[in-house]
């Protein structure tokens, strides 16, 4: 097992705030619902999700060049269609997405799943889904301890309202903060149906705005909970203002039965 696959498979198994997810979850309007997954299982594993998806998501596997780039899709697109199916009740190959503008994807078949709304997010292996019903929701995950910052990106894409504090910071703890602030605004504008490229380029503000009434900016529009990953990841979820109840679930394969 090499470093990557042992810190996602530390992110898959850690925290106390965890527990094995239920064969038939169920959610209510006030649940947020979070489940964590390593991306790794093995030939086994690939097969049995693979059964989930769909011709197309098949075809579009077999043409990654990486023969693990193609496992991780197969994984990461299985698991969330047997989650989906699980909610809604329906066979997970048979599910049907819709797409937003930036690619945000929902439930457009069956109908009656519409109310449901999800979001996942990976990195370096590991990956997490979010769900909520009849309330928008976008979640992130990074990776902390990141070789590819450098001075120049972390100055360059600051915003201005914490530019200060990474000024005063040390050069570890300046990327740390960083990496959090990014995968913040990454929940938010993901919740809102944007993209962060948009987001710099000051097109998603406008969204964020409407989305969280008259006169509402990007920071207040939306409520951040933070997610417990231990020391290698960061993630959190952003919904709209109000009181959740969160459950924090762990894939294993057993759910996939």
């Amino acid at each position: 097992m090499d470093k990557e696959q042992r810190r996602s498979a530390r992110a898959a198994h850690q925290g106390t705030l965890w527990r094995s997810g239920p064969l038939q979850p169920v959610l209510a309007g006030s649940d947020l619902h979070v489940w964590r997954a390593a991306l790794g299982g093995g030939r086994l594993c690939v097969s049995a999700l693979e059964r989930a998806l769909t011709d197309d998501e098949r075809q579009r596997a077999a043409r990654f060049r990486v023969a693990r780039d193609a496992e991780r899709f197969v994984v990461c697109r299985g698991i969330l269609r047997i989650l989906l199916g699980r909610y809604t009740h329906s066979e997970p190959a048979q599910l049907r997405f819709e797409y937003g503008e930036f690619g945000k994807p929902a439930v457009s078949m069956p109908a009656a799943a519409r109310a449901l709304n999800f979001n996942l997010a990976h990195a370096d292996g590991f990956a997490l889904y979010a769900f909520t019903y009849g309330r928008a929701v976008g979640i992130d995950v990074e990776l902390v301890d990141s070789k590819l910052l450098s001075e120049e990106l972390i100055e360059r894409f600051s915003p201005l309202d914490v530019g200060p504090v990474l000024a005063r910071a040390a050069p570890r703890e300046r990327r740390r903060l960083f990496i959090r602030n990014w995968t913040e605004r990454e929940a938010r504008v993901k919740a809102a149906g944007g993209s962060l490229a948009s987001d710099i380029d000051a097109r998603a503000t406008q969204r964020l705005a409407a989305a969280g009434g008259a006169g509402a900016g990007p920071q207040n529009a939306w409520q951040i909970i933070d997610l417990p990953l231990g020391e290698d990841y960061t993630g959190c979820v952003a919904v709209p203002p109000g009181d959740y109840t969160l459950h924090c679930y762990g894939w294993s394969e057993a759910v996939s039965r």
